[in-house]
């Protein structure tokens, strides 16, 4: 993986492309957490089992910001992981006491065995291939939603609640841009009607995971517990390092909280979460720029804008919902797209579009 990352990055710098501000804030991250580790914890930096995930990321990062910027590599990583996510599944997908979808955590799932990862991303990738069918060929479209129609049913499988609620959010999202987006209105209508046929034709195989679903929903969730006013105590005692992963346990429910930035306030320390917590605010910013532009189309403004709110609930209802491959895709479309509408690249545009042509010895006059 390290490998795989490096040589991207070094194809990256080879055509002197800038590098995207993710991977300069997951450098900084990744700085954060290995200070932590040589300082708050007392362990080693660098290969130390805490800073191994980090580390990783950051390399993911790297690659997934580079293969996305091609668009066809886009595509075919959005139609991969979706079938690896299958494989995965029907290798060590298990059924729980509970009725729930899970991974065999020591066996093909082992990265992401937890029923709620699994929901977050086999949602995430289900809206994507959505947004992808509007403006697909005609004989692709039907690959594009049976393909969907797998990762929404193993979503609700799972049985997650915030899974649920966040595949939903992407779902009102997708029919405000059928109804808004010229060009789509009518791969969307025909998207809508198969979409309620088929459920129709098959409510039997989507029953039994609603009921479950619809069960959990009226449970009480432990994790709501974590948010009381003795957190902010967790966050000065973490304000600088952290404990470590193995020691971040909330005083308010001794559990660890599900939430990406207070998991990594306690296990990182500030100097990781914080920069953490800047780092979405930059990608808040720039989508706000990209979904005001005019650019684009307004169903890959809606795309682009749905994927960053998804992910983002996957991190606000997660430990490290950032590294699931779900939000790596997310963030590299982001990149993608918003990368122009940073401040200084706006700022660049203006001065070459208002700057008044002059004549330079021995150069061309430009604008």
């Amino acid at each position: 993986l390290v490998l795989a990352g490096l040589i991207a990055l070094l194809v990256n710098l080879a055509q002197r492309e800038p590098l995207p501000i993710s991977v300069w804030f997951a450098i900084v991250m990744n700085i954060g957490v290995n200070l932590t580790q040589a300082f708050g914890v007392g362990e080693m930096p660098v290969i130390s089992e805490a800073v191994r995930p980090m580390l990783f990321w950051l390399f993911q990062v790297i690659m997934f910001c580079y293969l996305i910027r091609n668009s066809a590599t886009e595509k075919r990583l959005m139609v991969f992981i979706t079938i690896m996510l299958g494989i995965v599944v029907y290798l060590g997908g298990q059924i729980t006491r509970d009725d729930r979808l899970m991974l065999e955590r020591f066996a093909a799932g082992s990265s992401f065995g937890n029923a709620n990862q699994l929901s977050y991303m086999t949602g995430l990738f289900a809206i994507a291939l959505l947004f992808w069918s509007l403006r697909a060929a005609v004989v692709l479209r039907p690959v594009l939603w049976l393909l969907a129609a797998a990762m929404a049913f193993l979503m609700l499988k799972t049985g997650s609640r915030g899974g649920a609620a966040t595949f939903g959010c992407g779902l009102i999202m997708l029919v405000l841009t059928i109804l808004m987006g010229r060009g789509v209105r009518i791969s969307g209508t025909l998207m809508a009607a198969v979409i309620v046929i088929g459920v129709s034709q098959a409510w039997f195989l989507v029953a039994d995971p609603l009921e479950v679903l619809s069960r959990r929903a009226g449970q009480h969730s432990i994790r709501s517990d974590v948010y009381r006013w003795e957190l902010l105590d967790d966050l000065w005692n973490t304000k600088i390092f952290g404990v470590g992963p193995a020691w971040a346990y909330t005083s308010t429910a001794n559990i660890q909280a599900h939430n990406s930035f207070i998991y990594a306030h306690q296990a990182y320390g500030g100097i990781t979460a914080w920069p953490y917590l800047l780092w979405l605010l930059v990608l808040g910013t720039r989508i706000t720029r990209f979904l005001l532009s005019r650019d684009f189309p307004l169903d890959r403004r809606m795309m682009v804008a749905t994927l960053f709110g998804m992910s983002l609930c996957a991190q606000i209802l997660s430990n490290h919902g950032y590294m699931f491959f779900s939000s790596l895709f997310a963030i590299g479309v982001i990149e993608k797209y918003t990368a122009p509408y940073s401040r200084r690249r706006i700022r660049e545009r203006r001065w070459a579009a208002y700057e008044p042509a002059q004549d330079w010895p021995g150069q061309t006059a430009y604008a």
